[in-house]
């Protein structure tokens, strides 16, 4: 059995590998849109072995390691859309720092449940 070396995938070794293909056009618009702010980060042995792209995107291991348009708000999903179709790199680095400012990337109070206290309860 040969082993291959692990290669990262990140957008924009993805939209040039096969599988770009395998997208259709709102699949696609939906990568681009969505990796501007949400990272992706694949390999091939995942794309190769564990992705059903008989089954997309339905298929879980997609879910997953894909950003999904619902993971932004409508309003957010279309201010990126519109910042790209306007191609200003400064408006759309703009929109996605605003847009990423305003997720909350510690929901149900894990600041407060995961700070470290002293034996009197002291933060």
């Amino acid at each position: 059995m040969e082993v291959s070396r692990y290669i990262p995938l990140n957008e924009k070794a993805f939209v040039r590998s096969p599988y770009w293909q395998r997208l259709n056009v709102d699949q696609q618009k939906n990568f681009m849109v969505t990796t501007q702010v949400l990272p992706f980060r694949g390999n091939q042995y995942v794309l190769d072995e564990l992705i059903d792209w008989q089954n997309i995107p339905d298929d879980p291991i997609y879910q997953l390691v894909f950003p999904q348009q619902g993971m932004l708000t409508q309003e957010h999903f279309l201010q990126l859309e519109n910042a790209l179709a306007v191609e200003d790199k400064g408006e759309l680095k703009k929109c996605v720092n605003t847009i990423r400012l305003s997720m909350n990337p510690h929901p149900a109070g894990q600041l407060e449940a995961n700070q470290p206290c002293l034996k009197d309860g002291t933060p």
